[in-house]
């Protein structure tokens, strides 16, 4: 079984003592292990989406993301976040 503590190395070799969160380079495959485990800190650096884990590294829209999210997760993001704006406005006790 592969160790699942993150893979990233500083620059001055030690590596992230953080526990890795799966990521995937082709996609999540069933009874196969992950092709790399990134902490939360980690996976955005190495190419992979925070939310799905799976590689979107040399994307435009992905490089330059401020959630550090794959288009995907972003439209979901943004989905989840209008529906909690919806749903403040009725909220109000009278």
């Amino acid at each position: 079984m592969r160790e699942r503590r993150c893979q990233h190395v500083n620059k001055s070799g030690k590596r992230c003592s953080n526990n890795g969160n799966e990521c995937w380079v082709d996609g999540w495959k069933p009874n196969q292990p992950a092709d790399a485990y990134y902490c939360d800190d980690h996976m955005y650096q190495h190419g992979y989406c925070e939310a799905c884990g799976l590689c979107h590294a040399g994307e435009e829209e992905f490089e330059f993301n401020p959630h550090h999210l794959c288009d995907e997760c972003e439209e979901q993001y943004r989905a989840e976040l209008e529906g909690e704006e919806d749903d403040s406005l009725y909220d109000d006790d009278y």
